[in-house]
């Protein structure tokens, strides 16, 4: 399996590393981020990874003689199973002289948040990474990516292997990954019919009260669930954007499954032609292009919104960018056109500038301030929003 060097990930956790005694790298088991962490080059003595149990005993004997003995980069791997070390890497990034710096690797956002808000406080970055995207393995592999996800063992592997992986990934997620984040009540196959739920009705606006149905569960499981889920990586959610308007907004957030191979999986769809005839199709494009945008522009959580209003006027994503407000709408057509609810939208936010996201080769302005996005052209989103975000 060839690797796919991540280098602006490399390059930000370095620029980090530079400001910083601690840096956290975050996100979803299996995205990579061992494998970015041994691009640093690290001697064994340096490397703790928690899952292994022969790095546990050398962290339990006498942690703080053990990690005061090194100087130089230090790499804790799944750093969250360890929650004790915290106080003592906040010690050792209180030193005067700081002979050493830590990079800690972990999979779980809410052990790793409590943490750092608590105990790291003004001494750890925090850094976001998740699957391959396309500006990793280039646009001319959208299709590719769109179908298995981006976990890098998914997308390297032919078609076949690449499933069997991603349904092995949720199994184990059911199975182990979940009760090493939080404790819960619902069993392995109520957990199951959660995440097929979620696959069937990603993209649209939520309702606890209706899984919680479909489940067989209340409406407060299902809510505590979908947070477990989040810290987890696997999902994510979009809140409406409350711009005061007069019209009644409609006020559910969006979910999407994070990754689109996993979508696939959980809905048994193996390929583009079998995805192209199936009803989720818009939906997967929809979340697929999604993820592709907030990764492409490096938006945060706090950053994401949907809006919606009973009259029929809705866009995708809303955001904020150096006080400027912009959307993006995600449609799965090779030559989209301008909508009466995207103008509708577009008007009644007082965008700064707008776009469609889709399929097609062409990139192309639809109107004032309004653009047709090719997923391959991703960049032509930076020039449009980034850089309109900066003007005086």
């Amino acid at each position: 399996m060839d690797l796919i060097y991540r280098s602006a990930l490399i390059s930000q956790v370095k620029e980090s590393l530079t400001h910083n005694p601690i840096v956290v790298l975050q996100g979803p088991r299996q995205c990579g981020k061992t494998t970015l962490a041994r691009e640093f080059g690290v001697p064994e003595s340096h490397y703790f990874d928690l899952d292994d149990p022969l790095d546990q005993i050398r962290l339990e004997e006498n942690a703080r003689t053990t990690l005061a003995s090194l100087s130089g980069l230090i790499i804790i791997d799944e750093v969250q199973q360890k929650p004790e070390l915290f106080p003592l890497l906040r010690v050792m990034a209180d030193r005067a002289e700081r002979p050493a710096r830590f990079l800690l690797l972990g999979s779980s956002s809410i052990l790793l948040l409590t943490q750092v808000s608590e105990t790291l406080a003004g001494r750890a970055d925090l850094i976001d990474m998740g699957g391959l995207c396309l500006e990793e393995v280039g646009g001319e592999h959208w299709k590719e990516i769109w179908i298995k996800g981006g976990f890098p063992r998914a997308f390297q592997q032919r078609a076949d292997q690449s499933l069997k992986w991603r349904l092995n990934y949720l199994q184990q997620f059911v199975n182990r990954d979940l009760r090493g984040i939080a404790d819960t009540k619902m069993t392995q196959i109520q957990v199951r019919r959660l995440l097929d739920f979620l696959a069937a009705t990603s993209g649209s606006a939520w309702n606890h009260s209706k899984a919680g149905l479909s489940i067989g569960v209340n409406y407060k499981t299902i809510q505590r669930h979908l947070e477990i889920f989040k810290a987890a990586f696997l999902i994510r959610e979009l809140p409406v954007y409350d711009n005061n308007t007069r019209k009644r907004l409609r006020k559910a957030p969006t979910i999407y499954v994070r990754d689109s191979g996993l979508v696939h999986a959980l809905l048994q769809i193996y390929d583009h032609d079998q995805l192209l005839s199936h009803p989720a199709l818009g939906a997967s494009w929809e979340g697929f292009a999604l993820e592709q945008v907030v990764r492409s522009l490096g938006l945060s959580e706090e950053q994401l919104f949907t809006w919606s209003v009973q009259s029929g006027a809705e866009i995708d994503l809303v955001f904020m960018s150096q006080g400027k407000l912009f959307g993006v709408e995600f449609k799965n057509s090779e030559a989209p056109r301008t909508t009466r609810s995207f103008t509708m939208a577009f008007e009644e936010l007082g965008l700064e500038s707008a776009a469609i996201v889709h399929p097609g080769p062409k990139t192309y302005e639809l109107s004032d301030r309004r653009w047709a996005v090719s997923i391959q052209n991703l960049e032509k989103l930076k020039e449009l929003f980034l850089a309109r975000g900066t003007e005086e």
